[in-house]
């Protein structure tokens, strides 16, 4: 009887401990959170810990969250940034019993982890972290020495330390100008094998390349000077330019193991496993916004092996960093569970593309950081891609408002529409601060925050109702439209009436060049389609892992003086795997009479292609929503849309502002909307 109650009170009190602990951890209820309910627009609180200590109470901290459906934010201060308030763990605790409902998630930097503060980095040994080649002492060192002789100087000679010219203010030094590195000494055994145990940091002073010597300050980022023998190694880390303590992680399956046998993903994931499983103030965390969680490394020519040879972590024919970021990726989705969410940037080629594994993308910038518009149908082709194909639950997109570039800042206003309607449109949530007063975000004079409700029916693309400059050359094709291709790398073949593409040459990109358009001096803009399908799986992984597809125009304008942006208007790309999907590159004010496209698949794998049409045409946006629809105009002229021939059924009115009532007039639309130029414009539906 006595072993019976014994019994039943143990089972009382664990269900009274897993019931305390489902409670307090929302995350293991995402359908009950309001981003979960896909209710537009989709507002979170991103980072802002550089203010945090700011804060004189909670009261305050509470009060910049107002108006949005969760957040994103640092809470641990050593994965990149120093100085954030830790009151903000415990004010976090609070908030998330107040405010059930919300999305918080912990935003952690996968490329980067201080090591110049006491308990930083304690689970880590220093060869954790990435370097690039270095060279050999040629003479022993003492734990007094300041002068280092090398085998080779080439190596230190400030090239891995360049100061952006586009960002200089974040660095505090001057354009142009050289900032001498972080250096790791390490002593090598007669095998050529480092050994960790035995090495220290240091910090380049100058070179003498006549005496091919280094000029070196000791005891840097927590270790202690020691002596070195002839043939010790020292190379300069990779790191952030004028960031002295902040190393990236070896994500490469060649980054060396500790005494415990792990990697430096393996710790991260340990890490991330406590914080969110384990931590008393932090376990109350929904999940993890990943930063910079990279498919390769920041440059080309680091050491992933520590062999001295620049690899870029290319290893014996494969990618070791794209294969050890995965691996990471599916190991830390079976510790933490399916209700965990996770996201992570997936904007750039080199973002990780954890399709069924994350449950959605960051995109830093419309685009990009420093673009805000140029790339426009890069961003509609990668959120459409996760939205489509993703086969999580709890999908979570979302766009960083960023306006980084000066060019771009002159237009901020009609900017920060195209953004919130883009955004909005791609069923994806946004990152403005409830303080920017626009009626976008409220509805006018409706003042609520998802006041569009739910989405209905697919994105309308009214560029595809327009007359195909291919005559349907692309859709019914033929012998002749294929022999009409120049192929690299590939050859092409007629299969069912689709266009089966083959790569020739294992690991290079298959390429189709298309020159048969009309030709033209009169400039449009002009908008491409054509669906794509993969046969072959990006080599070594799952088939839900898209592979790239990109298309390179020919003959384009020189759009801006700044060749970096210039440059971004013909950076597109989007995903294609196993299921059909469509493709749309958009490219402004095009004369057709040199024009070639370049369309490039990656790695040479078996793929399908199937209706391709092109049209002298903007690649207008249109999304239909339950309380109203959104209309995107990214192209550089005012446009005119007959609103009633795509949403025939809608009776739709302008949104009365509050902020900006020429532009939200109220008045009811008869059929034809004004969008302005790189704007968008929202309608509600009368009588909401």
């Amino acid at each position: 009887m006595v072993s019976l109650l014994r019994r039943i009170v143990i089972i009382l009190l664990m269900v009274l401990c897993v019931g305390g602990n489902l409670y307090s951890q929302g995350r293991y209820v995402p359908a009950e959170k309001e981003v979960f309910q896909y209710t537009f627009p989709i507002n979170l609180a991103f980072r802002g810990e550089y203010k945090d200590r700011n804060y004189p109470s909670y009261q305050v901290w509470k009060k910049q969250l107002e108006g949005t459906d969760g957040l994103i934010k640092k809470f641990v201060p050593y994965d990149e940034l120093d100085g954030i308030n830790l009151k903000t763990q415990q004010w976090l605790k609070r908030y998330a019993e107040e405010e059930q409902t919300k999305l918080l998630l912990l935003h952690w930097d996968a490329r980067e982890h201080r090591n110049d503060q006491p308990g930083s980095s304690d689970r880590y040994f220093p060869g954790h972290w990435l370097a690039y080649p270095g060279a050999k002492l040629v003479k022993s060192l003492n734990k007094h020495a300041t002068e280092v002789y090398v085998s080779s100087i080439d190596e230190f000679a400030g090239k891995y330390a360049y100061v952006d010219e586009e960002y200089p203010g974040q660095m505090k030094h001057k354009p142009g100008s050289f900032i001498y590195p972080i250096l790791r000494l390490v002593e090598v055994d007669e095998h050529g094998k480092c050994n960790w145990d035995k090495c220290e940091f240091v910090k380049l002073i100058s070179i003498n390349k006549e005496k091919r010597s280094l000029t070196i300050e000791r005891n840097r980022c927590l270790t202690k000077a020691s002596a070195f023998s002839n043939g010790a190694y020292i190379a300069p880390m990779s790191t952030r330019l004028g960031k002295e303590g902040l190393f990236d992680y070896n994500c490469s399956t060649a980054c060396p193991k500790d005494a415990n046998g792990k990697t430096a993903l393996d710790i991260m994931h340990d890490e991330l496993v406590d914080i969110l499983l384990n931590h008393k103030k932090l376990n109350v965390l929904d999940g993890i916004g990943f930063d910079v969680l990279q498919w390769l490394p920041r440059s080309t020519t680091v050491d992933s092996n520590n062999d001295g040879i620049p690899d870029g972590g290319m290893l014996n024919g494969r990618n070791s960093w794209r294969d050890g970021t995965y691996a990471f990726m599916k190991k830390l989705r079976a510790s933490l569970g399916d209700n965990v969410i996770i996201t992570g940037d997936g904007y750039g080629l080199n973002n990780q593309r954890g399709i069924g594994l994350f449950n959605g993308i960051e995109s830093e910038g419309l685009v990009e950081h420093n673009d805000a518009f140029r790339g426009f149908a890069k961003t509609v082709n990668v959120f459409s891609y996760w939205l489509k194909h993703n086969p999580l639950p709890h999908q979570l997109n979302y766009i960083v408002y960023k306006l980084r570039n000066s060019d771009d800042q002159k237009n901020e206003k009609t900017l920060q529409s195209l953004y919130i309607g883009t955004a909005t449109c791609l069923e994806a949530g946004l990152t403005m601060s409830p303080k920017i007063q626009l009626d976008e975000l409220i509805g006018g004079e409706i003042k609520q925050h998802n006041w569009l409700g739910k989405p209905m029916g697919d994105l309308i693309i009214p560029a595809q109702k327009s007359k195909d400059l291919l005559k349907g050359a692309g859709k019914m094709l033929s012998q002749s439209f294929i022999n009409s291709i120049e192929t690299i790398n590939c050859t092409l073949k007629l299969v069912d009436g689709e266009i089966e593409i083959e790569g020739t040459n294992t690991g290079k990109d298959s390429e189709l060049i298309i020159s048969q358009l009309p030709k033209t001096n009169v400039q449009h803009d002009l908008t491409v389609f054509f669906d794509v399908m993969a046969i072959d799986s990006l080599s070594g992984f799952e088939k839900q892992i898209p592979r790239v597809v990109s298309l390179h125009a020919d003959g384009l304008p020189r759009y801006e003086k700044r060749k970096d942006n210039n440059r971004r208007y013909n950076e597109q790309f989007g995903f294609f795997g196993p299921e059909w999907h469509q493709q749309m590159f958009y490219y402004r004010k095009a004369s057709h009479k040199d024009l070639k496209l370049h369309l490039r698949f990656e790695e040479g794998g078996k793929l399908r292609l199937r209706n391709m049409t092109v049209h002298a045409a903007p690649s207008i946006l249109i999304k239909e929503f339950e309380h109203g629809c959104v209309i995107v105009n990214p192209s550089f002229d005012e446009i005119s849309v007959n609103i009633k021939e795509f949403l025939p059924n809608a009776k739709l009115e302008h949104i009365k502002g509050i902020f900006n009532k020429q532009k939200h007039t109220g008045l009811p639309v008869a059929e034809k909307v004004t969008v302005s130029s790189l704007s968008a414009l929202f309608l509600v539906k009368s009588g909401q």
